[in-house]
């Protein structure tokens, strides 16, 4: 496996060398990168080799370089990584030796697609998608982008600000798609809505109004206290006038004692009942009055001259 990994790379290396020149400093120190990442990638040491294909890459960017980059990405496990670079390096490389490698390249590919997972972002709004940190495409895209399976942490950013946040599980030869709804996708200047005139009706009392019928409660609580203790009064007299005939041996035991507390008491019930229903009716009557000034009015969202939004309108 290793043999044959690094033959391929050395035909290409050749290949490429043939066709820029070898005689300067400059192809000199790009034969030494790329047969250290030959001689990393045989002694099992993928991460370097990776490192050394992609310098290469980088300063000359021939897809049949990205063959080898494929093999080493492989062999570290990133699929996805390696998927990539077998994908463009059959979609661009042009070299006639290309068709020499198209062959592996094809069933590694085969191979690479049932062990990983993609992820597709529906939009036609340029967006930076990121997955676990790393920048891996923008949009629109061409393809679905490859992903490791697992959990995987997707962001997807506009101008540095993210726009999408999401954590998926991604399955083996799964694609999800995510979808984004641009908030203005043609900067487009929509009138907004007129605002109506009338209020919107009222959802719940005002501190005011609550306190208003709480006292208006307890105003009828103490009338209602206050007429039963009369009764009860009234009781009372009635009984002493039929047990107690002669009235001067009864007024200072009886009536004194008992008549006269229980009127106290009624007159006490009467007057504080009375206070609390005017009080807890005015109370009612202002709350309802606020209530309706404190009204806000959210009206559909709508586009204005200065984007999306909602208008607000109210009584403060």
């Amino acid at each position: 496996m290793r043999f044959i990994a690094g033959l391929l790379a050395t035909i290409i290396c050749a290949s490429v060398f043939a066709a820029n020149g070898d005689k300067d400093e400059a192809n000199e120190a790009f034969r030494k990168m790329f047969n250290e990442g030959i001689e990393l990638f045989n002694q099992g040491d993928y991460v370097g080799s990776c490192e050394r294909f992609r310098k290469v890459y980088e300063d000359r960017p021939v897809p049949l370089y990205m063959f080898n980059i494929g093999r080493c990405e492989k062999e570290k496990g990133r699929y996805d990584l390696s998927y990539e670079a077998f994908l463009f390096f059959m979609n661009n490389a042009k070299d006639k030796k290309k068709d020499e490698f198209m062959s592996d390249a094809s069933s590694i590919l085969e191979e690479l697609k049932l062990m990983t997972s993609f992820i597709d972002v529906d939009t036609s709004d340029v967006y930076d998608v990121w997955v676990d940190d790393e920048k891996r495409a923008s949009t629109p895209l061409n393809m679905p982008i490859p992903v490791l399976v697992g959990p995987r942490h997707i962001l997807i950013k506009q101008n540095n600000e993210v726009v999408l946040e999401k954590n998926i599980v991604a399955i083996k030869g799964d694609t999800q798609t995510l979808k984004i709804i641009p908030v203005n996708p043609k900067n487009e200047i929509i009138p907004k809505t007129p605002p109506s005139s009338e209020p919107v009706p009222p959802t719940s009392m005002t501190p005011l109004m609550g306190a208003g019928v709480g006292i208006l409660g307890l105003g009828g609580a103490m009338l209602i206290s206050g007429l039963a203790t009369g009764l009860v009064t009234m009781s009372k007299e009635d009984q002493l006038e039929k047990s107690c005939p002669d009235k001067k041996l009864c007024d200072s035991k009886y009536l004194h004692d008992s008549g006269r507390n229980l009127s106290v008491v009624t007159n006490v019930f009467l007057s504080v009942g009375a206070v609390a229903l005017v009080s807890g009716t005015i109370m009612t009557i202002l709350g309802t009055k606020n209530r309706f000034t404190e009204s806000v009015r959210i009206l559909p969202s709508t586009w204005g001259e200065y984007g999306h939004g909602l208008v607000v309108e109210g009584q403060f």
